[in-house]
């Protein structure tokens, strides 16, 4: 019988030593996942290697890794982990203030020690796919009008194996943000209703290689951070223009409110405003597409979130 992606989970532990795989605690129900163990396979490349037909005779491996995306619905409750591993800073908790407590993410300077093990629970399937020294190279986070806030995770990782599939245990506490709770974007004193706003943290992590081994080596920054905030408004005035011309820079703001006192408070920090568009092709509203990129002020490093739920503990949050 064939598997059946229904019924599909991914789970994440924090490991101490990256690439040494741990028990995952934190589960959330999937909704689509590519990742996959990359063997590359090289032929020879000698001139007498060919066969009388001339096909190759024999290859050797050249590389072992592990990369692809995750896509997982946002929520107020038990992301906190993944939100750490994204941003590299320690996050720091207040409260309680009645039962809510307010647990904020920064960009920081360095990832965490370990990387993330992830678990894909694969539908039916008996099997599950483990993937160990996972880094997040880049997390995107989307809203559109009319949907759901949807997390995607793009990660490299050393390696992987097919072990049998573990059990789920989902937060029984699961609180979507939904675009209704998104309130507008605020940017140099002006607020902007929009119709799509997605924010995009690029750690710039590249793969490493050395002699001695096959499989991938910790991944290590190689470029500067780019923390952007893309928005799709409707052209009510020429402000956001004017903004882009003057080179303008200013905190970019943007409030969740969600049910039971939970919120999210997203902070673009000395934003500029790098490219700003607003092209016709039809009778009805006129699309404006501004793409803001945060900046660090030495003190502010140019991204962060406070999430405000019941959670005593940022990491648990």
């Amino acid at each position: 019988m064939p598997f059946l992606g229904r019924d599909s989970y991914v789970g994440f532990g924090e490991e101490t030593v990256w690439g040494t795989a741990v028990a995952r605690t934190l589960w959330f129900r999937l909704v689509s996942e590519n990742l996959r163990r990359t063997v590359t396979k090289v032929p020879r490349g000698v001139l007498a290697e060919a066969g009388a037909s001339g096909n190759i005779r024999s290859h050797y491996r050249s590389q072992d890794k592990v990369s692809g995306d995750i896509v997982l619905l946002a929520g107020y409750e038990g992301q906190g982990v993944l939100w750490k591993h994204a941003l590299w800073g320690t996050p720091s908790t207040t409260g309680p203030v009645g039962a809510i407590y307010t647990h904020t993410y920064k960009l920081g300077t360095a990832p965490p020690t370990g990387g993330l093990t992830v678990e894909v629970i694969r539908g039916t399937a008996t099997t599950a796919g483990l993937y160990e020294g996972m880094r997040i190279t880049k997390m995107t986070w989307e809203i559109e009008a009319g949907g759901l806030v949807r997390i995607t995770l793009s990660v490299l990782g050393q390696t992987s194996t097919l072990p049998a599939a573990g059990t789920a245990t989902v937060t029984a506490n699961e609180l979507d943000v939904i675009h209704s709770q998104v309130g507008v974007v605020v940017w140099n004193a002006q607020n902007y209703a929009a119709r799509m706003v997605r924010v995009e943290i690029d750690n710039k992590l590249v793969e490493r290689q050395l002699l001695g081994d096959l499989t991938m080596k910790e991944p290590k920054q190689g470029d500067f951070r780019d923390v952007r905030v893309s928005m799709d408004a409707e052209l009510e005035n020429d402000n956001l223009q004017a903004g882009y011309t003057a080179d303008t820079e200013s905190n970019l703001t943007c409030a969740i409110t969600g049910v039971s006192s939970r919120t999210m408070a997203l902070t673009l920090h000395k934003a500029y405003i790098d490219d700003n568009s607003a092209p016709m092709s039809q009778v009805g509203v006129i699309a404006e597409n501004t793409v803001f990129r945060g900046q660090s002020d030495g003190t502010d490093e140019g991204f962060q979130i406070a999430i405000a739920n019941t959670q005593a503990t940022a990491l648990a949050a």
